[in-house]
């Protein structure tokens, strides 16, 4: 099928494409080792193909950023039934994370892993989205800690909560429902007084 017949067909469906195979590019070879060329072919585009979705590889990765952080953000929204019991909401959002995590794993690997490009290339571009994004979703899991924990212990809880839930991804098999379960007991152990 020819490139302009596949663009008439769903162009937001061909941008999925493009945003998905960037995704396993970039997780695998890493945001700077990444080429166009390598997305290309993995879905069997030309590079101008891509160009006509995206004007530029920053372009996707800042398009790939604002999705996740926007996923993110709005899962950790604080809703009034999370204010009866925040100690068992807050193990269900882990419970929620690891599983959106586990569905998106090369997303929010690439979104993490290339955090620092990320902010640089969102401040240059001006895309204050992505920044409102990540400070809403930082914002809001604080909160929701600090509804359990004494000040002094909210940020160095989270850190532990992010080291748990990037080995419980990572290390040993990657992830699983077992796994995930196994985290969530971990998450509990951390929260208790």
């Amino acid at each position: 099928m020819k490139t302009t017949e596949r663009r008439k067909r769903d162009p937001e469906a061909r941008r999925r494409e493009i945003l998905d195979a960037a995704a396993r590019v970039f997780h695998k070879k890493g945001y700077e080792g990444a080429s166009l060329d390598e997305v290309a072919d993995l879905i069997g585009f030309s590079k101008a193909a891509i160009y006509y979705y995206f004007r530029s590889k920053d372009d996707i990765l800042l398009e790939m950023a604002r999705e996740g952080w926007r996923m993110l953000a709005e899962m950790v929204e604080l809703r009034e039934e999370d204010l009866d019991n925040p100690g068992e909401s807050f193990v269900e959002l882990i419970r929620k994370y690891l599983t959106l995590y586990a569905e998106h794993l090369e997303l929010f690997d690439v979104l993490f892993r290339e955090a620092s490009t990320i902010r640089n290339l969102a401040q240059q571009h001006g895309d204050r989205e992505i920044l409102n994004l990540q400070v809403a979703y930082r914002t809001q899991l604080s909160e929701r800690l600090q509804k359990l924990l004494p000040p002094e212990e909210v940020d160095p809880t989270m850190k532990a909560i992010a080291g748990v839930i990037y080995a419980f991804m990572h290390i040993g098999g990657g992830p699983s429902e077992e796994r995930i379960e196994q985290a969530v007991r971990i998450t509990r152990k951390l929260l208790r007084p």
